[in-house]
């Protein structure tokens, strides 16, 4: 599908939804907008459902895994096969987050953005900016 059909798709957040929203926030027993940014995105999130019966039952913990150019100063403890290995197992919901997630009803997914290792295994996303970052003491990381 072209960039542009899937554009035409996007439809702009329903105001009636976001008012309703915000006035079942403004009527609970409490400041008005006192729950600060978490108001915001709760009305945002109804604006971008169409309903102000807001569910965030499906929730999902992306983990963005990508490794660090600076690690050639000596600031990190592990170098870039450390990110592979967790990368894998983060995908293979072998890591100490995938449990975390289970315990919360939370699916996990990695993505890899910017590892210098390749990594091939199923669950692993891969969307690479680029293959590791430099080291962002001598210049732009990415």
């Amino acid at each position: 599908m072209k960039l542009e059909r899937l554009l035409a798709r996007i439809l702009p957040p329903n105001e009636t939804a976001m008012e309703q929203a915000k006035r079942r926030l403004d009527s609970i027993a409490k400041p008005l907008g006192s729950l600060g940014q978490l108001e915001t995105a709760l009305i945002r999130i109804a604006g971008l459902t169409g309903s102000a019966d807001i569910s965030l039952e499906k929730r999902c913990a992306v983990v963005f895994c990508a490794d660090n150019g600076v690690v050639a100063q000596g600031v990190a403890q592990t170098g870039s096969e450390v990110t592979a290995v967790v990368a894998q197992n983060i995908a293979q919901g072998k890591a100490s987050v995938c449990l975390m997630g289970r315990m919360a009803g939370c699916d996990v997914l990695a993505v890899d953005v910017g590892m210098a290792q390749d990594v091939r295994c199923g669950g692993l996303q891969v969307h690479k900016v680029a293959n590791g970052t430099r080291d962002l003491s001598r210049g732009p990381a990415m």
